[in-house]
């Protein structure tokens, strides 16, 4: 699958390359311009897959580090925030309490998480539709909740979500753009630091993805990380 997922991208690079190595003198600059942005999309698709993979095997093979100390997690959640909203032109609403204590966390990773699941959201929810992110505390833990509007997931798609190269099974009007290694990443990271990860979805209604992260100053074990109040999975 990632030699497939590879290969895909590299094949479009190639054959436009080649269409310029042949045309371009007698192409016009508009056209020029359009195959060139669509070489560096192709480009920018191997670079994150490629990264993807190895971060992945990284995680697998134990040979992963994380760098927790205390962060400041709204403050991480809300420049995260409007980074995706301004990337994405989309109204992502975030509610926080700024007396809530810091997370023991790795920020860069904690980045990473909230990047792929904020993309993920703008990714699978219509365009005029709003994101919502809260953030609160939980008992030892403070709780990440990203909320879309979009088509929603059948309960029977849930439970492999996480696995690697997942996809789900859509039209090819439907079909977005994607390795299949982001939720992947993302449970594995957010577990590495202590935390719980969750999913629920309602088709025609949206999905909801919680994940925790512990408390700075929590004397809890991390090796027993609370089960937050995840949303149950509901609809067929």
């Amino acid at each position: 699958m990632a030699v497939h997922d590879i290969r895909t991208p590299t094949t479009v690079i190639a054959g436009l390359a080649e269409v310029l190595q042949r045309n371009m003198a007698q192409m016009d600059p508009a056209q020029v311009a359009d195959l060139l942005a669509t070489i560096h999309r192709n480009t920018e698709r191997v670079e994150h897959l490629l990264d993807d993979l190895l971060t992945m095997a990284q995680l697998q093979t134990g040979r992963f580090s994380y760098d927790l100390r205390p962060v400041d997690l709204s403050a991480v959640v809300a420049k995260v925030t409007t980074e995706i909203g301004q990337a994405t032109a989309r109204t992502i609403d975030l509610a926080s309490n700024p007396a809530l204590p810091p997370a023991l966390a790795d920020g860069h990773r904690q980045v990473q998480i909230l990047h792929n699941l904020l993309s993920n959201a703008a990714k699978f929810s219509p365009n005029g539709t709003p994101i919502s992110v809260r953030i609160a505390r939980c008992g030892d833990h403070l709780l990440v909740e990203v909320r879309d509007h979009g088509r929603g997931i059948p309960r029977h798609d849930l439970d492999r979500l996480f696995a690697p190269f997942a996809r789900l099974d859509t039209t090819d009007a439907d079909r977005v753009d994607g390795n299949g290694l982001g939720l992947h990443i993302t449970k594995m990271l957010v577990e590495g630091q202590g935390g719980t990860i969750g999913i629920a979805s309602t088709p025609g209604e949206g999905t909801t993805v919680t994940y925790t992260v512990p408390v700075a100053d929590s004397r809890s074990d991390p090796d027993k990380p609370p089960q937050p109040p995840t949303p149950r999975a509901t609809g067929e």
